[in-house]
């Protein structure tokens, strides 16, 4: 995938896309990351308790995975098939020009990689995220801490990857 380009249309259409972009910058990069940060310092856990943003993962990591379940297509063209004046055309033309649209977008297999990858940060960040109640410990703070910023690194970069509206094959 690397080098390839994927042509968009734009965010403000395509919602999953800006749900996407706010998750993984706003909340995993800046929220909980920062969060995490703060709590070490000099490799010295501060708080005895993880911070308040780690209650808040399950259901971010439930909004990962609800974004992961829908991208492909979320993504796709035939979206906009109802959104513009041909929203006006009966049901079942509607249907054949979202077929229509819709193949050769799954068949340039641009997404599916994107997806792959947020699929094994969706699974790491819960691999991590399972352990948070049983390794908070003071022995266990800081490497816990280092595996989390692993992981919401990898879970921010998959979510900020995906396109940036509906992809045009």
């Amino acid at each position: 995938m690397a080098g390839t380009t994927i042509t968009t249309l734009p965010l403000s259409k395509c919602p999953i896309a800006g749900e996407a972009r706010v998750l993984g910058h706003t909340w995993f990069r800046n929220t909980l990351k920062l969060d995490l940060e703060q709590e070490t310092f000099g490799g010295l856990t501060i708080l005895p308790t993880p911070p308040n943003a780690v209650s808040y993962l399950n259901i971010k990591m439930r909004e990962a995975k609800a974004i992961l379940d829908g991208a492909i297509k979320g993504f796709s063209p035939a979206n906009l098939v109802d959104q513009g004046p041909l929203a006006r055309l009966p049901v079942e033309i509607r249907d054949v020009i979202k077929e229509g649209v819709d193949a050769p977008y799954r068949e340039a297999m641009l997404v599916q990689p994107l997806c792959h990858e947020l699929e094994i940060a969706v699974r790491e960040m819960k691999t991590v995220a399972l352990v948070i109640d049983t390794e908070w410990t003071e022995t266990g703070r800081v490497a816990l801490i280092e595996k989390l910023l692993v992981a919401i690194d990898r879970l921010s970069a998959a979510l900020v990857a995906l396109p940036r509206g509906y992809v045009v094959p």
